[in-house]
């Protein structure tokens, strides 16, 4: 998966593989290791090439905020869109979870009609939020998973057939 997070006036790019306990965490050409594990709600446990790193996430008003080594980043992920399936006609196509999370919110059910931009679904990883968007105007055809589910990298969230 693609991450794009904002931090001060730069905004990066960090490619994620994840191998079962493990992330490949590719940023500026360099690939590292990194295991990672919730010690407690908000705190993290990180190792990133054989360095433990203590991590606090926090959230407040909307903003996200990174405690590390006597740090504070407060950083603003950039809005995700699910992947779409090729294949098909475009009434056909699906929004896919652009990672491996928690569905925490489901804003729509099927029936719904909905416009470009609506917020679909939101996934959370780590204490982050994704958020799947609709990507055109349209009528909720199916939505595959619920509040509270676990969805894997890949899986189709919402199908949405576009409007004419």
């Amino acid at each position: 998966m693609i991450l794009k997070y904002e931090y001060g006036d730069n905004t990066y790019r960090v490619e994620v593989e994840r191998d079962g306990e493990k992330y490949y965490v590719t940023y500026d050409g360099n690939t590292y290791t990194v295991t990672a594990a919730e010690v407690d709600e908000g705190f993290l446990s990180i190792d990133l090439g054989g360095r433990e790193i203590k991590c606090v996430v926090s959230e407040s008003n909307g903003d996200k905020y990174l405690f590390i080594d006597g740090e504070v980043f407060e950083v603003t992920p950039v809005e995700l869109t699910g992947r779409k399936k090729g294949g098909g006609t475009e009434s056909e196509k699906d929004l896919r979870s652009p990672i491996s999370g928690n569905v925490v919110k489901v804003d729509v059910e099927e029936g719904d009609e909905v416009e470009a931009g609506d917020v679909v679904m939101v996934i959370e990883a780590m204490k982050m939020e994704y958020i799947i968007k609709a990507p055109w105007n349209g009528v909720v055809d199916e939505v595959h998973y619920e509040e509270g589910e676990q969805i894997d990298i890949g899986q189709e969230t919402v199908n949405i057939i576009k409007e004419d």
